[in-house]
C-alpha cells in the first residue's frame, strides 16, 4: 500500500513541478488567437458587402416593378418620353435618382414594322462614397413578344 502511495505522490509532484506550457498547447492557443484575430478583421468588409446586396436587390425590385407596371399599361396607354420612378423605397438609396426612357423600337432591330416600344429603367445611388447604378433594356409590345 506504501508503494502505491508513493508512486501517487511522485506523479502528482512531477507534474506539479513542471513550470510553463508544452509545445502543443502553444500551438493551439496560436491557432485560436489568429482565427479571431482573422473573424475580427473581416467582419468591417462582410457587413459593407450585405449591406450592399441589399442595396441592389432594393435596387432591382424597384425596377421590375416600374416594367411590370408599364406592361400591365398596355401597349396603347404607353406613351414615348422620359420620366422618373416614384418609389417609396428610392428614399432609402443615398443620392438616389431614376430614369424610365421610352421610345420606338430601332429600325435595326425592329425591322418589320412591329408596335414595339423600348424601355431603358435605370437607379443611380452611392455607395460608400461610389457611384452605383443598375439599368435594365426591355422591349413591351402589342399583345406581346412572339
Amino acid at each position: 500500500m506504501n508503494k502505491i502511495y508513493n508512486l501517487k505522490f511522485r506523479i502528482f509532484n512531477s507534474w506539479r513541478s513542471q513550470a510553463g506550457f508544452s509545445l502543443v498547447e502553444m500551438v493551439v492557443v496560436i491557432a485560436i488567437a489568429g482565427m479571431i484575430v482573422l473573424f475580427l478583421v473581416n467582419i468591417p468588409s462582410s457587413l459593407g458587402l450585405i449591406g450592399g446586396s441589399k442595396q441592389e436587390s432594393t435596387v432591382n425590385q424597384i425596377i421590375n416593378k416600374k416594367i411590370e407596371d408599364l406592361r400591365s399599361l398596355g401597349f396603347d396607354n404607353i406613351a414615348n418620353g422620359t420620366t422618373t420612378i416614384s418609389d417609396s423605397r428610392l428614399s432609402s438609396l443615398p443620392n438616389s435618382s431614376s430614369e424610365v426612357i421610352i421610345e420606338d423600337c430601332p429600325p435595326n432591330i425592329c425591322t418589320g414594322n412591329e408596335s414595339i416600344k423600348k424601355v431603358s429603367v435605370k437607379v443611380s445611388w452611392t455607395a460608400s462614397g461610389k457611384p452605383k447604378s443598375v439599368e435594365v433594356k426591355t422591349l413591351i409590345s402589342q399583345g406581346g413578344l412572339q
